[in-house]
């Protein structure tokens, strides 16, 4: 009677064994996955890992895709003396607003080679403006003239630097013209006079 009672319950245990490990293989899966309901699985192991964002990664993907130019821009020598010259890659365009905008920007983040400031951090492009007698406008923050370190030598070395690295990059340009929030000031810090606009200076800086 025993063993009989032991082989039917093999008979029917086989099967059931099979059906329950077919269902739990699935749900296995899933969770291991991270698809269930508090399943952390192997998804949020890996994104805890590294943190990697899939929206960033892409950004960061067509940022390097962008296309580039190589600009000019002047710097100061160690000893405020004279403009020295640093190639810079920026995003590529045909807005000459938009690429005047970029240098002056780059201007203010300072050299990567160790040259000194033209013109203070967190000075920002409010517009830029090309007039019919290709003009170069540039209307900048107050940051121009509120961080500015002051004197006569200072002031050239600003005004300079801006009018070469624009017209260095820009053959049709003629001029820069120099607005703080909007409003054309006679001086930057009273040294030097910025009425007029600024045309290329000669090659000593």
């Amino acid at each position: 009677m025993n063993d009989l009672d032991t082989s039917d319950r093999s008979r029917w245990l086989a099967p059931l064994l099979l059906v329950v490990i077919g269902l739990a293989l699935p749900t296995g899966y899933l969770a291991w996955r991270g698809l269930l309901p508090g399943g952390g699985g192997h998804q949020g192991a890996s994104a805890g890992t590294d943190g990697a964002d899939p929206a960033a990664e892409t950004g960061q993907m067509l940022e390097e895709l962008r296309p580039v130019a190589s600009v000019v821009l002047y710097f100061s020598d160690a000893g405020g003396e004279r403009l020295v010259p640093e190639m810079r890659d920026v995003a590529d365009t045909d807005d000459r607003g938009s690429r005047a905008a970029a240098i002056v920007r780059e201007l203010a983040a300072g050299s990567t080679q160790g040259y000194a400031r033209t013109i203070p951090p967190g000075v920002d492009v409010r517009h830029v403006f090309i007039d019919d007698a290709e003009i170069v406008y540039l209307d900048l923050s107050a940051d121009l003239v509120e961080r500015h370190p002051g004197g006569t030598r200072g002031e050239v070395l600003t005004i300079r630097s801006l009018a070469r690295s624009i017209l260095a990059n820009d053959p049709r340009a003629t001029g820069v013209r120099l607005l703080v929030e909007g409003r054309q000031p006679s001086s930057l810090l009273g040294h030097v006079d910025v009425l007029d606009e600024l045309r290329g200076v000669d090659g000593s800086g």
